[in-house]
């Protein structure tokens, strides 16, 4: 009995090893399969994942470089248009002195007409004056 016993323990043992060889060689290639995984798949992933991350980053330093560009044109344009309104401001405070002393030059021109109106007038009367006297004088003869 102790032969049979020492079989059954050894034929026990021996398939207990040839499961233990089994489970090993399935987690060896569960084991290959995963790193099969991780090579093929997870890291050009990662490597992709990394590419896009890095993409992202230069189009962010992009955005940023053109929004200062656009600050800094909006800032200049801000400073155009104060020129163009104090220039604006200008030009209406020439236009309302030019049409306020437009209106002092014609009062004026009115006022030189009336006095060459009264020049002309009294150098009528002085002709006709002038006129008189001639008649009279020459009525006188001198002897």
């Amino acid at each position: 009995k102790l032969a049979s016993d020492t079989e059954e323990t050894v034929g026990n043992i021996q398939d207990t090893v040839g499961s233990i060889q089994e489970a090993f060689n399935g987690l060896l290639d569960e084991s290959r399969n995963f790193l099969d995984f991780l090579n093929n798949t997870v890291t050009p992933d990662y490597r992709n994942f990394a590419d896009t991350a890095e993409g992202y980053r230069n189009d962010a330093e992009n955005i940023t470089d053109i929004t200062s560009k656009i600050a800094e044109m909006a800032v200049e344009i801000e400073n155009i248009i104060g020129e163009i309104t104090q220039a604006t401001l200008n030009i209406a405070e020439s236009a309302q002195t030019t049409a306020s002393n437009s209106a002092k030059v014609m009062t004026s021109v009115g006022a030189v007409a009336v006095i060459v109106d009264d020049v002309t007038n009294m150098s009528n009367e002085q002709e006709t004056i002038a006129d008189d006297l001639n008649n009279v004088v020459s009525n006188f003869t001198l002897k």
